[in-house]
């Protein structure tokens, strides 16, 4: 159905736009964790960040979403003209998650890690520093451009031609 719902607004002249990742559901055993149930969109979307295997997972859906042909169009959706904007993942701050992982392991670990390689004085948890920290908006700037530069380059090899996003949550000058 998504097919020809793009093709049929192809037809009338639209163009579209998507993410790679929203709010599909991943559970841990699908990138190598075991216990708790799935997690919620608003806990992956950190974990991609962090995690490889979270990040492979990313990278798996991405490819099989953007070389599939459109029976309709007789196009890969990574050779769509008419999808002309990309946002790798959808609201994917981590100020927009915060409050859903701010208690998780992975999150105080790359919280921990990264201010030990700033030659940060004293490390407080991620959980006791307020989202508008300047260090902490630092930490999601910096690891937000790691990771955008790690997807468009894998973007890149498929031959990606959309504009790439990251940035669809409001206004954020720091990064």
């Amino acid at each position: 159905r998504f097919d020809y719902l793009v093709a049929r607004g192809i037809a009338k002249g639209f163009y579209f736009t998507t993410d790679l990742y929203c709010s599909r559901p991943v559970h841990p055993s699908d990138i190598g964790l075991a216990g708790k149930k799935p997690y919620s969109f608003r806990e992956f979307k950190p974990l991609i960040r962090f995690n490889e295997a979270a990040y492979r997972n990313w990278e798996s859906f991405a490819a099989l979403f953007l070389n599939h042909v459109n029976p309709y169009t007789g196009r890969a959706y990574k050779n769509e003209p008419a999808l002309n904007l990309i946002s790798l993942v959808n609201e994917g701050t981590l100020r927009s998650s915060y409050g859903d992982v701010k208690d998780e392991p992975f999150f105080n670990e790359a919280w921990t890690n990264w201010c030990v390689g700033q030659g940060c004085r004293r490390i407080r948890k991620v959980s006791e520093v307020p989202r508008d920290d300047p260090i902490f908006c630092r930490f999601d700037a910096e690891t937000e451009r790691r990771m955008f530069r790690r997807m468009r380059s894998f973007l890149d090899g498929l031959g990606i031609k959309a504009l790439l996003t990251n940035e669809n949550n409001g206004l954020h000058p720091e990064s």
